[in-house]
């Protein structure tokens, strides 16, 4: 399967969970019809997160105001947090559509979200034979605290997370957090390496970082990025896809438990 035909393939997911598990709601809002309430809806501090250098379909959230919004996804790094409605335990995503000259909004998909958390990350990701997949991550001050490194395994291989001289051992889908590592000045020192064949190969020289204030932490997301190498010597170039460590430091969420 081609990158665009698991590009469509994830869109056509949306659709189908929206149909097949959706249908109670109405499928398309008319935005200009949509009441705005008098205070703020509950809503969910969402950071949406692309490992991959290829662009989604436009897609769109309400905001605490009723309020259609594009929905911006930055790449390899978090973004800008984006106030995105609760609704029924979870929250929405949307595609715009013309219809009849009248503009229409169809709900694609909704993420269960039932955490008391009110930031997450919305991750989108490949594996490794570049077929698409999401997930829904909780950012909490409990699930992160400053001071301290959150590795999340979003690869089918099992990995080991190096942080000073303590190492962390990650399956698939793994979500791990270090205690406090910052003794020496905020400074800490990280690599990781991937089983590959019964091997665990380091992909990533061992780094120094450092938390910028006490309220610092440390996020280390690992995944695939696609990549060329030469194929057999004969010149040519192929596209395979290689693992992918994204390191940002963040701080704790305000008012978060």
């Amino acid at each position: 399967m081609t990158f665009m035909e698991s590009l469509r393939t994830l869109f056509a997911t949306f659709l189908l969970y929206s149909v097949c598990c959706l249908s109670v709601w109405a499928q398309d809002i008319v935005p200009e019809e949509m009441t705005r309430p008098e205070k703020e809806l509950p809503t969910v501090r969402l950071q949406p997160i692309l490992f991959f250098n290829h662009e989604l379909p436009e897609m769109y959230y309400l905001d605490g105001y009723n309020q259609f919004k594009k929905l911006s996804v930055s790449k390899n790094r978090p973004g800008a947090q984006q106030k995105v409605q609760l609704d029924g335990g979870g929250f929405s995503l949307y595609r715009k559509q013309v219809i009849e000259g009248v503009t229409k909004m169809s709900r694609i998909i909704t993420f269960p979200y039932s955490s008391k958390a009110g930031s997450a990350y919305l991750f989108f990701y490949a594996d490794e034979n570049g077929g698409l997949k999401y997930q829904v991550v909780e950012d909490s001050a409990g699930k992160h605290p400053a001071q301290t490194v959150r590795f999340i395994n979003l690869t089918d291989n099992d990995i080991i997370a190096l942080v000073n001289d303590k190492t962390y051992s990650l399956s698939p889908g793994d979500d791990k957090t270090s205690p406090e590592v910052g003794e020496n000045n905020f400074r800490f020192r990280l690599s990781y390496a991937m089983n590959e064949g019964g091997k665990f190969l380091q992909y990533t020289p061992v780094k120094l970082y450092k938390f910028i204030t006490p309220n610092s932490r440390a996020l280390m997301v690992v995944s695939y990025q696609m990549d060329e190498k030469e194929n057999d010597g004969s010149g040519r170039r192929e596209k395979y896809w290689r693992p992918y460590m994204m390191s940002a430091i963040t701080r704790v969420p305000e008012n978060s438990n």
